[in-house]
This record gives structure tokens, C-alpha cells and sequence, in this order.
């Protein structure tokens, strides 16, 4: 390979590199998604550019008119560089520019779902409490207790342990959860905070802000459980927690949504321009006829040699 050659595949290569990354950000995270989506925007690029150079590279009969065809295809290939390639390209380095607002949005997500656990835990503790003291109350002679509970089962020998059974109940999915977030809160502050990675930011926050409203979800569906007193009483529970919706959002919108950066563009149009060089700078073919004068000269110098 000539080196105007190795200088167009290395800026290739960088466009490309870095285009892929800011389509994997865009597919928050896909990497399949953002290969395919990329390789689609590449191919019409590529192939006009190849076809331009083939063009121009043409000798023999017609050599003006492919050569003329050559420049309509060259511009078609900078057409599709510039309308397809470029935003990708710079949406990496728009991502990049706005990791301090990933980070915020991300510890703060992290801390809500500690919260939300933690709530829980107080939450679910006071009705268990409030329910073993009512069975207890109708152990020890509250008749109007004990009715209550035997209207919710008649067959039952014993209350005594319903309070407990339905505590296991009620933390089920909540230790389950808690469990799988607390192994997974390292890997995403790893990914996140402490040290971002391009390679897996979108991704990890994506699956960050899914847990979090899985998580809740499933609390309240549990927290939603009633007691036999509660529900003699008419009483409704709603698990509430903070919303995350609006930081969701807004951080999505940074990975998902690319925008123009100028001064990036001009580093992409700087890496297009040397993209181009096995066409640029090929020589021309064509022959010219040696002056008279040049002629004559050369003739008499190598007389006068002999």
C-alpha cells in the first residue's frame, strides 16, 4: 500500500472507531443495534468512495468521461460522510463532555434505591408490629380481635404465627432485591461514577434506571398486601418512593439524542479530508508532449557527451 493510502484507512478506522461508540450510545447501550445501525450509514459512503477511485484510476478509451464520473461520485461519498457519519462522531464526544451529569443523575438514583429499601424495611416493621400486637390483644381476651380473625379463617387451629408468615411474605421480593442490588451497586458505580466507561455507561444506566422502578413495582405490589385487621378496618397501603422519571429522562436524553458540537466537526472534517487521500492526491495519468526546446537540448547534451 502507498502511503496516501495508509494515511486514508487510518482516518477511516478513527472515524469509524469513534462513530461506533456514539451509535452504541444512541442504542444505550446495544452494541448489535449500533454495528448495524453504523454499518448501514458506512456502506453507501464506502462504496461510492471505492467506486470514485476506481473511476479515477481509469485509463483507455473514455478516461475523460469516467474520470468526470469519478468527481459525481467522489461528491456523493462526502455527502453520505458528512449527512450519516457525523453525528454519530460527534454525539461521542458530546457524551463524553457530559459525564458530571451522568454521575449526579446516577448516585442519585443509587441513593433512592437505597432509600427505598430502607423505607420499606420501616414501613413493612411498624404494620408487623401493630399486627403481632393485635393478635396478641386477641389471645388475651379481645374478643372483637379474635373475631376478626377467625372471620378471615375459620379452619384455622392457631393465630399465633400469622404475624410471622406474613413477614416472610412481605420481605420476600424485598430481600431478593436488596440482595441483587447491593452486588450490582459496585458494578455501577464503577461504570458510572468512579471511573466512566464509554463501553458500558449506557448500558449499565439503562439497566440502573430499569431495576430501580422494577424494584419498586414489585415493593408495592407486596407493600399493597393487607393484614386481617387492615383489611377489617378498610385500610389501604400504598409503598411510596421517590420518583426518578424526570433524572431518567434527562440522562437518557444525553446518551439517546445526538446534537452538533462545532468544534468537534471541524476534528471530523480535518479526519474526512485525510479519509480521502487515495483520491486526492492520485497522479495524474496523462501524457504531455515535450517542448521543442527541451528536445533539442537534450539531443545536443548527449552529442557533445560523445
Amino acid at each position: 500500500m502507498k502511503r496516501k493510502d495508509w494515511i486514508t484507512l487510518i482516518a477511516m478506522l478513527l472515524i469509524l472507531g469513534v462513530a461506533l461508540i456514539g451509535e452504541q450510545f444512541i442504542s444505550m447501550g446495544n452494541w448489535m443495534d449500533a454495528l448495524i445501525n453504523l454499518s448501514l450509514k458506512v456502506l453507501p459512503w464506502v462504496l461510492f468512495f471505492v467506486l470514485a477511485v476506481l473511476a479515477r484510476k481509469r485509463k483507455g478509451n473514455y478516461m475523460n468521461t469516467y474520470r468526470k464520473g469519478s468527481y459525481v461520485l467522489f461528491a456523493i461519498s462526502l455527502v453520505c460522510l458528512l449527512c450519516f457519519i457525523s453525528k454519530p462522531f460527534m454525539h461521542y464526544f458530546n457524551v463524553m463532555g457530559s459525564q458530571k451529569k451522568v454521575k449526579q443523575s446516577t448516585e442519585t438514583i443509587l441513593a433512592q434505591c437505597q432509600d427505598m429499601f430502607s423505607d420499606y424495611e420501616k414501613q413493612v416493621g411498624s404494620r408487623v408490629n401493630a399486627y403481632s400486637e393485635n393478635v396478641k390483644s386477641a389471645y388475651e381476651g379481645n374478643r372483637e380481635k379474635m373475631n376478626v380473625l377467625i372471620e378471615k379463617d375459620k379452619s384455622a387451629t392457631s393465630y399465633r404465627n400469622w404475624p410471622d408468615e406474613w413477614q416472610v411474605k412481605m420481605f420476600k421480593n424485598h430481600s431478593a432485591n436488596k440482595k441483587q442490588f447491593d452486588g450490582q451497586k459496585t458494578k455501577f458505580n464503577n461504570a458510572l461514577v468512579m471511573n466512566f466507561n464509554p463501553f458500558l455507561a449506557a448500558s449499565q444506566f439503562d439497566q440502573l434506571a430499569m431495576q430501580y422502578k422494577n424494584y419498586y413495582k414489585l415493593l408495592s405490589e407486596d407493600f399493597a398486601n393487607l393484614t386481617p385487621f387492615e383489611e377489617h378496618d378498610g385500610a389501604e397501603r400504598v409503598f411510596e418512593a421517590s420518583e426518578i422519571d424526570t433524572v431518567c429522562q434527562e440522562t437518557q436524553a444525553i446518551f439517546g439524542k445526538p446534537g452538533f458540537n462545532g468544534a468537534f466537526f471541524l476534528v471530523f472534517l480535518l479526519l474526512s479530508f485525510f479519509s480521502t487521500a487515495s483520491y486526492v492526491f492520485i497522479k495524474e495519468d496523462s501524457v504531455r508532449k515535450p517542448s521543442r526546446r527541451n528536445a533539442d537540448l537534450s539531443i545536443y547534451d548527449q552529442g557533445f557527451k560523445l
